[in-house]
């Protein structure tokens, strides 16, 4: 169909202002205007009849990637009385119709539904067993579909069903140094300074807190840290519990 003159410069200045492409007006239009393609697609419909296989094969391949605006070639070609040229014109719509675009598909199936309805000629039959062979494909498809719903219904409880598991409290580990007796621990909190614990042989020497004025205490005994010192003495405990240092007793 050809678009008025006024529609088309209406429609491309709408177009412009939204940063759009003219192109984009008529944009499949122009492909089934395109003289050169139009050239090519009729050079590829006549390659259709040739005496040679692989001139045929290519032709072929040609008219499939071209998509939508080869269908109305197609179709004419589909009527024609050289049996190679209409069952390969009837080849390529199947293609197409079982292709991923919806809207190639749709023209696809259009022209076959048109085809078909002449059933006194050969492309008419050859159509209708085409359409009638994609409609059992898809009810095969569905009711494989079902059988898989079906039988994943039916396993459902099995997959799906939570086991019920005994509690089991964690076995208390030693406190104690691990994986040797030495080490050196150190925690710092912004607020309330940093403790520095040092242990020798799997028992605490050394500890010494440094306040936030600069000012640093030592201690031997983590219950006087603990009581003198709660936020930092936290910190560490967290650290000893996940790592088997000694805690007060």
């Amino acid at each position: 169909m050809k678009i008025p003159n006024s529609f088309v410069w209406i429609l491309s200045f709408v177009l412009a202002a939204h940063g759009l492409p003219a192109s984009a007006a008529n944009g499949e239009d122009s492909k089934l205007q395109d003289p050169k393609l139009q050239d090519r697609i009729e050079n590829a419909i006549q390659r259709l009849a040739s005496n040679q296989f692989d001139v045929r094969q290519l032709a072929t391949k040609e008219l499939q990637h071209v998509g939508a605006t080869a269908i109305p070639a197609l179709e004419k070609a589909a009527k024609s009385s050289d049996r190679e040229m209409r069952t390969r014109s009837l080849d390529v719509l199947r293609t197409q119709l079982r292709g991923s675009d919806p809207k190639v598909a749709a023209e696809a199936s259009a022209t076959l539904k048109r085809l078909a309805s002449d059933s006194s000629h050969p492309s008419g039959r050859l159509a209708a067993t085409i359409l009638e062979d994609r409609v059992e494909k898809v009810r095969a498809a569905l009711n494989q579909r079902a059988m898989v719903m079906k039988q994943l219904q039916g396993r459902q409880a099995l997959i799906f069903q939570p086991q019920r598991m005994a509690f089991r409290p964690p076995v208390p580990l030693p406190r104690g140094i691990r994986g040797g007796g030495n080490a050196t621990i150190t925690v710092s909190d912004n607020r309330h300074g940093r403790l520095r614990i040092q242990v020798v042989n799997g028992k605490v020497k050394l500890l010494e807190v440094q306040v936030p004025n600069g000012e640093k205490k030592t201690y031997n005994d983590l219950n006087r840290v603990k009581t003198e010192h709660p936020q930092l003495f936290k910190r560490y405990e967290t650290i000893a519990r996940r790592n088997n240092y000694p805690l007060p007793k």
